[in-house]
């Protein structure tokens, strides 16, 4: 990311911050555009942290006896030019997909392109394992050529959350 801004609380100096809002900003680059994360995490006033209550409407529908669906505690939204996708889920493996004005949309037929071991977090410590023990790391699919870069950017965030209130750039 270019610059890392961050809302926390930090209750001290040895101490995780009780809750946070972190926003990664990166630059268009190639023919990517800019792209903004924005990390969510713990709770103030006792009240776990999320997104604004505008795109979770979009996205939660009503369980069975007509109440409002909750965010579960870890899963991802992508806001897109077209359309957002919401996974409750840490891996993606379920997920809706949703206008911008939050209709309901079909998920698409795409042709798997990338591997899948399609078992989850076990199945990668299980990749990670085998590929130590066979000294190969293109077992793993979750290798350190791509992987090493997202734990950068979310060490950056870890950073951003020691610095809150300032601005970092990378």
């Amino acid at each position: 990311p270019s610059s890392v801004i961050t809302q926390c609380e930090q209750v001290n100096n040895e101490t995780y911050p009780g809750w946070a809002h972190v926003i990664l900003d990166f630059p268009s680059r190639d023919k990517m555009d800019p792209v903004a994360l924005n990390w969510y995490e713990g709770k103030k006033d006792g009240v776990l942290v999320h997104p604004p209550k505008a795109l979770q409407e979009k996205i939660l529908g009503k369980d069975k006896d007509g109440k409002s669906e909750k965010l579960v505690a870890s899963g991802s939204i992508l806001v897109g030019e077209k359309g957002i996708i919401y996974s409750p889920n840490d891996y993606g493996a379920a997920f809706k997909m949703f206008t911008l004005d939050g209709k309901p949309m079909e998920k698409p037929k795409v042709d798997q392109v990338l591997p899948r071991n399609g078992k989850g977090d076990t199945g990668m410590k299980g990749e990670w394992g085998e590929a130590i023990r066979k000294n190969d790391p293109s077992i793993a699919m979750s290798n350190f050529d791509y992987a090493g870069m997202l734990t950068e950017t979310i060490l950056l965030g870890n950073v951003g959350m020691k610095m809150a209130g300032k601005k970092l750039e990378w």
